[in-house]
């Protein structure tokens, strides 16, 4: 008893210390001005507006919140706001996956007794499998949410409790095609009981929520899913060149090496896996397809699952050269978690300008600013704009969907159409609306 207290105890620890760093993580990202609008600016913005103006508002964009996902845990998460803020919601929210997927994986070792040992190293795997620092590199998706629910439904379902379902249910708040593991995990119950019912409710119960959806509420938001569906897989058909198809064949390869080959030992435990990995290998979107950031979150949780599974049956001597291969094969794939070299000067330059940006105008700023911003009313992305202000940094900043090469070029049309300049220095440019260009 008091041998299994220490234990979890330690694992505890473990994950909460885990936690605390990943969020001075997301935290010195942000800071820094490594992150951007695509998608934690437009994720608070939209929880801005919900909790300060009752309204589902992407201010960015100037569309509905709804307009391209689905995401209705984002008026659950809204009252927060006023505690933490949008934006430090969001990357607080990041770090709890951190820790409770951690700890999940834990109980789940420790369900089915793989002992001490391999559960440090299946804890070892998991953080430093390049699928999982992939998405925790990104700055906020919904779906990264998914990462803990489906290791808590996982959990759940080993306990026999019948409730396991009610956190795949909860995936249904987070984005309108995460029902694609209710799929998966219906092929899974059926093959373990092998009886067809599980996977007839799990379909029945995905086509009235998708009829719910795409019915009922994208018809009213703006039609933004024909737009997503046009990026993602209009090309699809189009995409069967032999360079693709390599790049697809190889991200299940990545998948099997991040692992070390361990969940090959266990691949019944992958199946719930194969509806959600279709779903991005089908799609003509490089990101996508090749399982980059947040397009990984609803996969990790069976990865890391076959993997404890797998554990189990692999020799001591066989599992360390796994561990080592699959530990140098992930550091290949290791993600740039601050890709924008900022230096301290340049960072407090740009904190001064925002602070000098009246707080009840219009604000136009690159990627890499527009998150500073989102807790205005009226701010929009460079070069989607007509507002009173813009602050943009030319040289170290994020600047899409601006052209890079055009970067410059677009500052001269600004000041050629009404702008004047009130700072230039590094390729810092704050600017001042004072006139519109005569119609005449």
């Amino acid at each position: 008893m008091l041998k299994s207290l220490k234990q979890h105890s330690l694992f505890l620890t473990l994950s909460f210390i885990l936690g605390i760093l990943a969020l001075c993580v997301k935290i010195f990202q942000h800071i820094t001005y490594n992150t951007g609008a695509y998608d934690l600016g437009i994720r608070a913005n939209i929880l801005y507006n919900i909790s300060n103006h009752c309204k589902i508002y992407d201010g960015i964009f100037a569309h509905h919140g709804f307009f391209a996902h689905f995401h209705p845990i984002s008026i659950l998460l809204a009252p927060l706001t006023f505690i933490f803020g949008s934006v430090y919601l969001l990357l607080i929210i990041k770090a709890l996956v951190v820790f409770f997927s951690v700890y999940l994986v834990y109980l789940i070792s420790l369900k089915l007794k793989i002992g001490k040992e391999k559960t440090i190293l299946i804890v070892f795997l998991f953080i430093t499998n390049q699928f999982f620092l992939s998405q925790f590199s990104f700055d906020f998706h919904p779906e990264t949410i998914g990462i803990p629910l489906i290791l808590l439904g996982l959990y759940l379902l080993m306990n026999d409790n019948k409730f396991f379902f009610l956190p795949f249910l909860l995936l249904a708040l987070l984005k309108e095609d995460t029902v694609v593991v209710w799929l998966g995990m219906g092929l899974y119950l059926s093959y373990e009981k092998k009886t067809i019912m599980p996977l007839v409710v799990w379909i029945v119960g995905s086509i009235v929520f998708v009829a719910v959806v795409f019915s009922l509420i994208f018809p009213y938001t703006g039609g933004g899913l024909k737009t997503m569906w046009n990026i993602h897989y209009a090309n699809s058909l189009n995409t069967f060149s032999l360079d693709v198809m390599f790049k697809r064949l190889w991200s299940v390869v990545r998948i099997i090496l991040s692992t070390g080959g361990v969940i090959l030992f266990a691949p019944i435990e992958l199946i719930p896996a194969i509806v959600p990995l279709f779903e991005h290998l089908s799609s003509s979107y490089f990101h996508r397809y090749l399982l980059d950031y947040q397009y990984s979150d609803l996969i990790i949780p069976f990865i890391v699952f076959s993997m404890i599974n797998g554990i189990r049956y692999v020799k001591r001597d066989y599992l360390r050269v796994m561990v080592v291969v699959a530990f140098f094969f992930n550091l290949l794939y290791l993600p740039d978690f601050f890709p924008l070299r900022q230096s301290f000067k340049r960072i407090e330059t740009i904190d001064s300008l925002i602070c000098v940006i009246p707080g009840d105008v219009s604000v136009s700023a690159c990627n890499s600013i527009l998150p500073h911003l989102c807790e205005r009313d009226s701010i929009s992305l460079i070069p989607f704009n007509k507002a009173s202000y813009i602050i943009i940094d030319l040289e170290k900043g994020n600047v899409y969907p601006l052209e890079w090469d055009k970067r410059y070029t677009y500052i001269d049309t600004l000041l050629g159409s009404g702008y004047i300049t009130l700072f230039k220095k590094d390729g810092i440019y704050l600017l001042k609306r004072v006139s519109y260009p005569s119609l005449e």
